[in-house]
């Protein structure tokens, strides 16, 4: 591979395997060692890369074991190479690559970027110890916070955002202005913004003032101009009774007019059927007195010319009108973004730090005007093969950063580029991803100097059953006839041939219901008969993936689930503020943080009479509350004990963090409500205090900035069903896939999109920020460009989330949607193909069900149900070394045997022997130790389970269904089903030995193993007792 290599990868396509193959051959094929030290691979996760790096690195180990995988005999004849060569090549570079890890270039494009950006710091005038800031939503809130704080400092910021807030009470809408600030900051950032910079920066906070001044006069003018055409229709039919005119068609004309109904509508004043009576000159109806008539005939004349006149006046300027009405809007919140952009470059310099959003951009205006040879000196490194996946997700400025140090080493001889995508599963626009790069990337030979751009498909899908394939191939062809015909390329050659022949199964269904509840409860039902379906057929839980559009669907389905007794896994779901134990802990420290906290005592007297802790019998629940409450804390603690709840206020106040909760949990018996959240929230605040101490107020706000973020931490499990989001789902793949509400708005809340504004609204302001309206259609042409193109980006990116969301199933497809008459939503894509296939079942099959033989895997792991709590102070016991009192000869030896058992936990094999330390052995023969521990080791009994070759654990803590702990001294596993157990013994030989010994072999069958072998080994005497 030299020049440039773009390979369109469909969902399934072995996009990976391609990427390894064709980095391990660059490896293989150059005459350098170590050959990957001059090869980079991008791509768009940490996900991706860690799978692109496990997969080289595997792959080389396979090659050095002589696993003759398909690689290694492509390889073979590849390169005409011997099985020995490729092997012991492949030995050479997996040490290499091992022993120099770091600089194994496969990582994320923002990890390269910042690692350019940390190298050019001198360069770019940051600070050499910057830091990065990766949550933007909490960065604008402190900017937000910031700027609320200095109302009254800065004049032109007040009179803007009071003006702002103003006009937001005039628009019946809240006047705080906190939540549209952290939106136009979370703009801000964005890479669309950073494009416009230069034109933004030009425009003064005075020449927005006047501006909008300048655009209400053009909005009043509109409006009396049209006050006064209306005016003098009405006097000219002054004398004809209102209804004799056809449908009062002209008198509601004037009271429109009048009332100025216009104002709120984004559309025109004159209708389709006005526009046609005034044509036929249809005046009246055939009911209309004929005295009527007489009048109208009368001026009938005179109407059509004012009716034409203003007919034509509306059509030239309401165009206008309706545009400078959103334009004017728009700039209350235009007029602030010098202060923020002023109050954003103050905050990271003073705090310094960037956002992840700025590696780009600081490099941009850089990296073009750089020599590509100093930038490969200032990071170490210089790359003469790239390898970027993912391409459809790489933002413009990411790529344009990458096109002058890949223009240097594809001009160079033997340098090369591969590309790998697909547009169809470009979803990430708002991170700055475009699928028309991808496509526009084999067109753009003036970048490249023509060098050669070689296209290749991948139309093989290794991934899907032949059904799933066939049924997404006719979906996909007969949705992009229906996509604007600029973006045809992104689905063109999109049909895949499905190398699994096995049939595979695809189910979509439609609910019906009149309002949202009955939908939700609909489609909630269909999942668990798919689910129930699904089992019957011989899939586990764990083959069974739930993917929705929105992380609120999964919490309503997960609820229903868990109510079901379905076992689920997600890590969208299950927010630990969502739960009654976790806010019952937060209202708690609110009460330990402030003496009189009326609210949380509400709150906390709520929860402990609901859940039986205080029963109040026949008095009023509200009245109790509400009496009891108001009391400072000391008189809290005695109301809470004459309950017989250990409550001890001070005591607990003095407490870390964590033992306050931990307390809070065990009194309140939590642990066994709600262990899942209660032990996640336990290690939230492990590590909040561990990182940031033990204040109760930090941690109170710590928590409400960031309790949306924080979830239930589960573990996937042998059965549960996994729940994620379309975007989450993008690069996996599931046995079962269940799609429910697949049908949804093709925007639900409307983006804000920059809009280049023409020079005869605005010569001053060329662009300003813009609410996406479906409306825009009624703007003049020049003004809609920006919407037009994001309402067919709109289509294109739910186009793409529908293919990204239906390729992930291996097996089993099940689609739920709703039946719904309004435009705009996916269904109608399901609802024309159902057409198109001539279906008008409420249940579209297609494939066969067959049984699935499922492989179970046994696993050796106890589940433990519930948690096990006790206070450290319970825990903690000081106990004399008795191994160090040599004086008694009484003791003597018990000491030995417990220095020999001590020093056996270090023996793993027999070479481990003459390793030991025998430093604690002053006060005893140190040669009678060895010869004792020597005596055990090479006991014919035993001796062989100190053969290197096994596993072996060492005082391994085990904890059974009761939650007993048992700790045997060594466990030799031999291989899946087969066990030794020792356990040591220092004095003569008892009943209690045996069951313990006979125990732990009971315990070990629990846990799957078949054949379990005991031992008590007694060190003194050196005797071996088998079980």
């Amino acid at each position: 591979m030299s020049g440039i290599v773009v390979y369109k990868a469909s969902a399934g396509s072995g996009k990976t395997y391609v990427l390894v193959r064709e980095f391990l051959l660059k490896c293989f094929t150059q005459a350098r060692y170590p050959s990957h030290l001059n090869l980079l691979a991008v791509t768009f996760t940490n996900k991706a890369a860690h799978e692109m790096r496990s997969r080289v690195i595997s792959t080389l180990h396979s090659f050095s074991q002589k696993k003759k995988e398909p690689l290694f005999n492509y390889f073979i004849k590849r390169l005409n190479w011997s099985e020995k060569k490729l092997e012991e090549t492949s030995k050479f570079l997996l040490s290499k690559i091992i022993h120099d890890y770091t600089n194994l270039s496969i990582s994320t494009i923002d990890k390269f970027s910042y690692k350019i950006l940390r190298n050019f710091s001198f360069e770019l005038s940051l600070s050499s110890d910057f830091e990065v800031e990766i949550d933007d939503s909490k960065f604008s809130e402190k900017i937000t916070d910031k700027i609320i704080d200095d109302l009254g400092l800065n004049d032109s910021l007040t009179y803007s955002l009071l003006n702002f807030s103003n006009y937001k009470l005039y628009q019946n809408k809240s006047w705080d202005v906190e939540l549209d600030l952290q939106s136009f900051i979370n703009k801000m950032l964005s890479e669309d913004t950073f494009l416009l910079t230069n034109y933004l920066n030009k425009i003064t906070h005075s020449e927005i003032v006047n501006e909008q001044k300048n655009i209400l006069k053009s909005l009043k003018d509109f409006e009396v101009n049209l006050f006064n055409y209306s005016l003098k229709i009405k006097q000219l039919i002054s004398s004809v009774n209102s209804s004799a005119f056809y449908k009062s068609y002209i008198p509601k004309l004037i009271l429109n007019i009048k009332t100025k109904k216009y104002k709120n509508q984004d559309k025109s004043i004159i209708s389709a059927e006005f526009r046609k009576n005034i044509l036929e000159s249809k005046w009246y109806s055939k009911k209309t007195d004929i005295v009527d008539i007489n009048q109208i005939e009368k001026i009938s004349d005179q109407l059509h010319t004012l009716l034409y006149n203003l007919v034509n006046y509306v059509d030239k300027e309401q165009a206008n009108y309706i545009f400078k009405k959103h334009f004017y809007n728009s700039l209350f919140v235009l007029s602030i973004y010098q202060h923020l952009n002023q109050f954003i470059q103050s905050y990271k310099e003073k705090n310094n730090f960037l956002n992840v959003s700025d590696f780009n951009r600081k490099i941009s205006s850089f990296i073009q005007s750089c020599p590509v040879p100093f930038i490969y000196e200032k990071i170490g490194a210089r790359y003469k093969h790239y390898f970027i996946d993912e391409f459809q997700d790489t933002s413009l400025l990411q790529w344009h950063n990458l096109i002058p140090l890949i223009h240097e080493t594809t001009s160079s001889e033997g340098g090369s580029c591969l590309v790998v995508g697909d547009p169809k599963q470009s979803i990430y626009r708002w991170r700055g991803g475009d699928p028309n790069q991808f496509l526009e990337l084999s067109k753009a030979k003036n970048i490249w100097n023509n060098t050669s751009i070689k296209q290749e498909t991948l139309e093989d899908n290794w991934r899907s059953s032949k059904y799933i394939v066939e049924f997404n191939n006719q979906l996909f062809n007969f949705i992009s006839s229906k996509v604007p015909t600029e973006y045809s390329d992104i689905y063109e050659r999109l049909e895949q041939n499905p190398i699994e022949k096995k049939s595979g199964y695809v189910e979509l269904s439609f609910v019906n219901g009149d309002s949202y509840s009955e939908i939700e409860e609909q489609t909630l039902a269909q999942i668990m008969s798919s689910i129930n379906q699904a089992l019957e057929d011989g899939y586990s839980l764990s083959d069974i993936t739930i993917i929705t559009r929105k992380k609120k669907q999964i919490e309503v389905i997960s609820e229903y689930l868990i109510s079901n007794n379905i076992s689920i896994f997600s890590s969208e779901s299950l927010l630990l503020k969502n739960c009654t134990d976790v806010q019952f802990l937060i209202n708690n420290f609110k009460i330990l943080q402030k003496e009189y906290e009326f609210k949380s005592k509400v709150e906390v007297l709520s929860y402990l009479i609901d859940n039986n802790f205080i029963v109040i019998k026949d008095k009023s629940k509200t009245k109790f509350i509400y009496d009891n409450a108001k009391c400072e804390n000391d008189q809290w603690n005695k109301f809470l004990k004459s309950y017989n709840i250990d409550y001890n206020f001070r005591k607990i106040q003095v407490q870390t963090l964590y033992n306050i909760t931990e307390s809070l949990c065990r009194t309140f018996n939590l642990f066994r409500k709600s262990p899942n959240y209660i032990i996640s929230f336990l290690d939230v605040i492990l590590e909040y205090s561990l990182k940031n101490g033990n204040s109760i107020s930090d941690f109170l706000d710590w928590w409400h900035e960031n309790q949306d973020k924080l979830s239930v931490s589960v573990t996937k499990s042998t059965d549960t069903v996994e729940l994620l989001t379309i975007h989450k789902s993008k690069g996996l793949e599931f046995q079962v896939v269940i799609f429910p509400f697949a049908n949804w708005k093709m925007e639900e809340k409307p983006s804000k999109i920059w809009t280049k504004v023409p020079d005869h609204i605005s010569q001053t302001i060329p662009y300003t920020l813009l609410p996406f309206t479906s409306k825009y259609k009624s703007w003049p042409k020049s003004c809609q460009d920006s919407f037009l193109e994001h309402d067919k980006d709109l289509i294109i990116d739910n186009v793409n989330l529908l293919y990204v969301t239906l390729t992930r199933a291996k097996n089993r497809l099940f689609i739920i949607s709703n039946k719904n008459k309004r435009a705009g939503l996916i269904y109608k894509y399901f609802e024309d193909f159902m057409s198109f296939k001539n279906s008008n079942t409420s249940i579209y099959k297609y494939g066969e069900r067959k049984k699935y033989l499922n492989k179970i895997k046994q696993s050796n792991k106890f589940i433990l149900n519930s948690y096990v709590s006790n206070s450290w102070t319970k825990r903690l016991r000081v106990k004399s070394n008795r191994i160090y009192n040599w004086e008694s000869s009484v003791n003597k030896a018990i000491n030995l045997g417990n220095l020999i058992h001590k020093l056996m936990s270090q023996v793993i094999y027999k070479e481990d022997l003459q390793n030991l330390n025998y430093d604690e052995t002053s006060y005893i023969d140190s040669d009678e130790v060895k010869r004792k521990i020597q005596d055990i080791i090479l006991n014919n009994e035993i001796k062989h389970l100190f053969d290197d070759g096994h596993e072996v654990i060492v005082e391994r803590t085990i904890v059974d269904q009761y939650k007993n702990v048992w700790i045997p001294d060594r466990l030799v596993i031999h291989n899946s089903k087969s066990v030794s157990v020792l356990d040591y013994k220092t004095g003569d030989y008892e009943d209690s030995h045996k069951s313990q010994i006979l125990n732990y072999k009971k315990l070990l069958m629990e846990m799957g193993y078949e054949k379990v072998v005991g031992y008590l080994v007694y060190i003194i005497e050196g005797k071996v007792i088998k079980y």
